[in-house]
């Protein structure tokens, strides 16, 4: 079979060497339509995105409660003073509290001290105002409010800790997007109630752009209170995400630098090797026309670019310079030889285009099957990488000895190819000596890998994605310490029919949970405040019993619950919009509650929850549970794909070495390295995230395509020069030059995209360099060695 796919890339190495231009002209007319599209392309950096696609129960769960309950994310801010309750200190807080109202843009409401719900009974009527309405002006007016916060439950863990030295200002974002909105308002036309809904159904969510522009306008106002002495730090999951997006918008620009970098290195190994500029700027062509042509094609397909951009340089990057590299090593190696370019490409082509065509088609299939995925920033990652790969490798046989052509080449001496050929006799030397004893090793690298890797950690904490440099990273963990409690959860309890939440069974049920959940101790992490429609029934229930201690409970009466709610609805508060739905059957309970161990805890929530209603249809949602949770769920379904990557291999390898026995062996050096990887993860616990899943996958990719090139390439001069040594020595001379180029490419990229995970992928990649160096040509030794190898 492989003698037929040889003819064919003669053919079209003659096809080729006849009309170059044409070939050139076409490719660039083929690449038009892409490129003309590539400024359409969205980058996409939001959070939610990861979470998973629409047909992802969470994401729809959660765009469901915010319609009906609002936005649950919200900027804190924690401020530590041991004055709280000084008229100094409530007027430096009135005026925080405003400069937010009317600066911050695409925000709800501002809730602080200032303006907290203050539930009290005057002349048999309820009322509900602000906390410092009207604002105090004596220390005994200051006196009093500081004793009531200080009895009020409500008050407690929320907007003041539990020492009274600190106190909290939430900043509720809009939930609808505001650019929809702008639009509608500058048309100016009267629409009906018909439209009015269309355009509801139509509205977005806030963006992160948006977000972005809250988080700074909040930075500036904090900055500033920061200089007049005021000991201020900016809290909450919101603040996480709206760094990330920071330092994504970096990214879009400054993913280009150390891009250039990683290019700068790849540009000098051509030169050491070749000593031609003209090698460098056609490889260098190739792989930028390859990137652009398929970011243009995800434009066009809807397929945004997202946080996973430098890993898909980085990637593409890998297989498209080592494909260059392969075929100009032996253009240039015949070149010098005969000194006829037309040749030269022939027979580039011929040896080096059916390895090139297997190896790219394997890759890409190996990410495509990635492409079922339910997270979204996987499935854009395995198209991006398949299509771009797919791309590299019709530019490498169709663009690049096109270019060749045109090029006048002057023969000379290859002195770095004498290098070449000292060190492929050096390998040949020991892969011939030694290879049972590299298999042998090889085998007890991989049985011990396979025991440690049951043992593999899966873990995606938030703030180890965060730069532990970061200011805002150090507030948030100076305020886990002082507060315990830094994000919050949000569980729906659904009861299925109307009134459902006047039951006073049901809400007792709801305060003991609440008072279980707030009481709750765990020697990594402690709760801090629940906050649900049992909260707002025994306010109003204390309020209106003289704010006896005893009142603060939830009636006995359903009646007596209707009533008092009513009357809280009347009192002009809309705050029962934020706990129930409009039918009093959905109910909505908003936990506080550290991000230290944060799934093991949301898992543990989840099931009490289902054990306190175990008749009510229950589940967690919130901001907070797509973070944690997604990535958590992603890394552990796509290791079940990452493995069926090798399960589709294995057929392709039997159909390349056309025998079950050397396709079985061909797939150990695919293997080592990533099991001796999952060796070093259990070993030194290193949590394996979604960066490091994405780093083991560019491995494979290297892997595949040296593998693909030092076995097929041994296989054929095997056949043709029948001498075991012989066929080694010129494998070697083929695929040493593009193995160390691709080495130096991903040492260098990992460290420049990956400092996290940096030593272990570096690890990874050196063990896959001498796998494909010497466990493959150890392997074709042995197969050679029992006759396996046969026409």
């Amino acid at each position: 079979m492989y003698k037929k796919l040889e003819f064919l890339m003669e053919r079209l190495g003659v096809f080729v060497t006849r009309h170059p231009f044409k070939i050139i002209l076409f490719v660039l007319i083929l690449l038009s339509f892409p490129l003309s599209h590539i400024t359409h392309n969205v980058f996409d950096i939001s959070r939610q995105q990861a979470a998973g696609s629409h047909h992802n129960e969470r994401l729809v769960q959660y765009q469901a409660f915010k319609e009906e309950f609002g936005n649950d994310e919200s900027v804190v801010l924690a401020i530590k003073s041991d004055k709280i309750f000084s008229l100094d200190f409530l007027k430096q807080l009135r005026d925080l509290h405003v400069s937010i109202e009317t600066t911050v843009p695409f925000i709800e409401d501002v809730v602080s001290l200032y303006n907290i719900r203050n539930t009290r009974e005057e002349r048999n009527h309820l009322i509900t105002d602000d906390l410092l309405m009207p604002f105090p002006q004596t220390q005994e007016e200051i006196k009093r409010i500081r004793e009531q916060a200080v009895s009020s439950p409500f008050y407690q863990k929320f907007l003041i800790s539990a020492e009274g030295n600190m106190t909290t200002v939430f900043i509720k974002p809009d939930v609808y997007s505001q650019v929809k909105r702008k639009t509608v308002d500058q048309n100016g036309s009267k629409k009906g109630f018909a439209d009015e809904q269309i355009a509801q159904k139509n509205r977005s969510f806030l963006t992160e752009n948006e977000k972005t522009q809250i988080m700074d306008a909040v930075k500036m106002i904090v900055d500033r209170y920061k200089q007049q002495g005021m000991e201020i730090a900016i809290v909450a999951s919101f603040e996480m995400n709206s760094l990330m997006v920071s330092e994504s918008k970096y990214d879009r620009v400054g993913t280009l630098i150390p891009f250039l970098f990683l290019l700068g290195a790849a540009s000098i190994v051509f030169l050491l090797f070749f000593k031609r500029i003209t090698t460098v700027a056609y490889s260098l062509t190739v792989l930028f026309l390859s990137l652009t042509a398929t970011v243009g094609i995800m434009a066009w397909s809807g397929i945004d670019v997202t946080l996973f951009l430098p890993i898909k340089l980085l990637m593409l990057t890998v297989v498209s310079l080592g494909a260059s590299m392969y075929l100009l090593l032996v253009f240039f190696n015949h070149f010098k030889i005969n000194g006829d370019a037309r040749e030269s490409v022939i027979v580039a082509l011929k040896y080096t285009g059916v390895p090139i065509v297997i190896s790219d088609i394997l890759i890409a299939a190996s990410m495509g099957s990635l492409m079922n995925s339910d997270i979204k920033q996987i499935l854009d990652f395995a198209a991006f990488v398949s299509i771009g790969v797919l791309v590299s490798m019709l530019l490498n046989v169709m663009l690049m000895p096109s270019l060749l052509m045109v090029t006048s080449f002057k023969p000379k001496m290859e002195h770095n190819f004498l290098i070449v050929n000292r060190f492929s006799e050096l390998f040949t030397a020991f892969s011939m000596k030694h290879y049972r004893k590299i298999i042998m090793v090889s085998v007890i690298l991989t049985l011990l890998s396979l025991m440690a890797s049951i043992k593999m950690m899966l873990s995606h904490e938030m703030v180890q994605s965060v730069k532990s440099g970061q200011s805002q990273h150090l507030s948030q963990k100076d305020s886990d310490d002082e507060k315990d409690s830094i994000v919050s959860v949000e569980l729906i309890v659904d009861t299925g029919k109307e009134n459902g939440w006047m039951d006073p069974v049901r809400l007792k049920m709801l305060d003991r949970f609440s008072a279980y959940v707030e009481s709750r101790i765990d020697p990594e992490a402690q709760i801090g405040k629940v906050v649900s429609l049992a909260t707002i029934v025994k306010e109003i229930n204390h309020a209106l019993n003289e704010n006896n201690e005893s009142s603060y409970a939830v009636p006995d009466d359903a009646k007596m619950i209707q009533e008092e709610l009513l009357r809280f609805a009347n009192s002009g508060s809309d705050d029962l919009e934020n706990v129930v739905d409009t039918l009093f059957s959905n109910a909505r309970i908003t936990i506080v509650l550290p991000q230290r161990d944060l799934p093991n805890l949301l898992n543990d929530l989840e099931k009490k929850t289902k054990a306190a209603f175990p008749h009510d249809r229950v589940y967690m949602t919130g901001k907070v549970t797509l973070h944690t949770n997604a990535p958590e769920h992603s890394v552990t379904i796509e290791i079940n794909r990452f493995m069926n990557v090798f399960i589709m291999l294995t057929p392709f390898m039997l159909f390349i070495m056309g025998r079950i026995r050397p396709g079985i062996y061909s797939m150990i050096p695919i293997m080592i390295p990533i099991l001796f990887g999952t060796f070093m993860i259990a070993l030194f616990h290193i949590p394996l995230d979604m960066n490091t899943l994405f780093g083991g996958l560019i491995v494979v990719a290297f892997c595949i395509e040296g593998m693909i090139h030092t076995m097929y390439g041994f296989r054929r001069l095997y056949l043709v020069k029948e001498e075991a040594e012989d066929a080694l020595k010129e494998s070697f001379f083929m695929t040493l030059p593009a193995l160390l180029l691709n080495t130096i490419v991903l040492l260098f990229g990992l460290y420049l995209y990956a400092p996290h995970s940096k030593i272990l992928i570096s690890c990874i990649v050196i063990i896959a360099f001498f796998a494909n160096l010497l466990l493959s040509s150890s392997m074709m030794v042995l197969i050679a060695k029992q006759g396996l190898i046969r026409k």
